[in-house]
C-alpha cells in the first residue's frame, strides 16, 4: 500500500504527516465518502463507530444485519470499514453516514447494543464529533471537510497489521469512488465540482469496472454550481 505523509489531501487538512503517515487509497475512499454522502442522503450525518466482533460474527454476518436493520427505514448507511489489531486484537473503525431525515444516533446505539446483548458483539462505540453529540452534518462543504479530516484517522498505518491494510467500502461507496476515479479523482468541494455529465456511459464503456455491480450515476449543475444526484440504479450481471 501507498504511503502518504503530507499534512493536507486534495487541499483538505488531514491528520496526517512525516510521522504519521496513512493510506493513500484509503485516504481517497474516505475522502469520496465525506464529500458524496450529500448525493445519496438528504441529510446525511456522519459517525465514527468502533467494534470488536464475538467469535460467532463475521464482518461480512455484521454488514448484514446492518442493512436489514436500516432496510425498514428504506435505505442502507453508506460506510467504510478499517480492520486494526492492539493489544485488545482485532478491532474495527467504521466511518458510517445515515439519512438523518430518518435516522438519529440513538438507531445506531440501539442497533449496536441489541448485538451486543445477544453475543454477536463484545463490545461497541459510537462516537460523533466533539461538540456535535447528533453527529456530523454532511451538507456544508466546511462540515464535509470536517468529517473527512475527523475520519483520516481511520487512513492511518500505525495499529495496522504490517501487509494487511485491510479496508472495505460498502457497495454503493464502491461504485462513487470508481466514478470518481473514472474522472480522473477531480476536486469534489461544491465550487469545483465538473459540470453536467452521465457517466452512465463513460462507467459501461470502461471494462475495467466490470457489470456486475455498476451503479448509474448522473449529475447535473444546480445554480450554485454544485453537483447533485439526480438518479442511481444498480445494475446486475445477466
Amino acid at each position: 500500500m501507498k504511503e502518504y505523509r503530507s499534512r493536507k489531501f486534495m487541499g483538505k487538512k488531514i491528520k496526517c504527516d512525516s510521522k504519521y503517515p496513512c493510506v493513500e487509497k484509503q485516504l481517497e475512499e474516505l475522502y469520496v465518502l465525506s464529500n458524496l454522502s450529500d448525493t445519496i442522503f438528504k441529510c446525511p450525518l456522519g459517525f465514527h463507530i468502533r467494534i470488536r466482533l464475538s467469535e460467532k460474527t463475521s464482518m461480512a454476518k455484521f454488514s448484514a444485519m446492518l442493512a436489514k436493520h436500516y432496510a425498514k427505514y428504506g435505505y442502507v448507511p453508506l460506510r467504510y470499514t478499517v480492520r486494526e489489531i492492539d493489544e485488545t486484537g482485532v478491532h474495527y473503525h467504521i466511518a458510517i453516514v445515515i439519512e438523518g431525515k430518518k435516522n438519529k444516533r440513538s438507531s445506531l446505539s440501539s442497533f449496536l447494543g441489541k448485538l451486543q446483548k445477544s453475543g454477536h458483539l463484545h463490545d461497541y462505540k459510537v462516537m460523533a464529533p466533539d461538540g456535535i453529540p447528533f453527529g456530523q452534518s454532511l451538507r456544508a462543504q466546511e462540515n464535509k471537510d470536517e468529517y473527512f479530516k475527523w475520519m483520516s484517522y481511520l487512513a492511518k498505518t500505525r495499529s495496522k497489521e504490517t501487509g494487511k491494510q485491510s479496508s472495505s467500502p460498502c457497495k454503493r461507496l464502491v461504485s462513487l469512488i470508481k466514478s470518481w476515479r473514472c474522472q480522473g479523482k477531480p476536486d469534489l468541494s461544491s465550487n469545483e465540482r465538473v459540470g453536467p455529465q452521465d457517466l452512465t456511459v463513460h462507467m459501461e464503456d470502461n471494462p475495467a469496472l466490470g457489470r456486475s455491480a455498476v451503479s448509474d450515476i448522473v449529475f447535473i449543475q444546480n445554480s450554485e454550481n454544485t453537483v447533485r444526484h439526480v438518479a442511481g440504479r444498480m445494475q446486475r450481471a445477466l
